[in-house]
């Protein structure tokens, strides 16, 4: 998995970047007010996205790209539902998320995730169609 990779400058710039928005993410998770914690988790899930992406364009095998898409699949299906939770809680309005709300929004990411993990059945998040 590691062994493979190619390492190039955008790569690079990709990993470094999201390791630094793990930390900034990590530093923000100190203060305690629940929109700071929003923010930082919907950072996390964007890091998550930066540096899988980067190992993805530093593979050299179909193989380990696939597998680094599907890790980096995990903070793209994520990153929608947490950007609504953090928008509700900075204005004022978490009030208004109640379970449905966390159910409905997590279970739209989880769906997600599944058919990107499944994608070789079906195809319906690849671009080119099966041949």
């Amino acid at each position: 998995m590691f062994s493979d990779l190619n390492y190039n400058l955008y790569a690079l710039v990709l990993i470094t970047s999201g390791a630094f928005a793990f930390l900034l993410a990590a530093w923000i998770m100190r203060k305690r007010r629940q929109v700071f914690n929003w923010f930082s988790i919907m950072l996390i899930a964007a890091a998550w996205w930066a540096v899988a992406y980067g190992f993805e364009l530093s593979s050299t095998s179909m193989e380990n790209m696939l597998f680094w898409i599907k890790f980096e699949y995990l903070g793209i299906a994520c990153l929608p539902s947490l950007w609504l939770i953090f928008c509700y809680s900075f204005i004022g309005r978490d009030n208004r998320l109640n379970n449905l709300t966390f159910f409905s929004l997590f279970a739209y990411s989880a769906v997600t995730y599944l058919m990107m993990l499944t994608n070789e059945g079906h195809h319906f998040c690849s671009t080119n169609p099966p041949r």
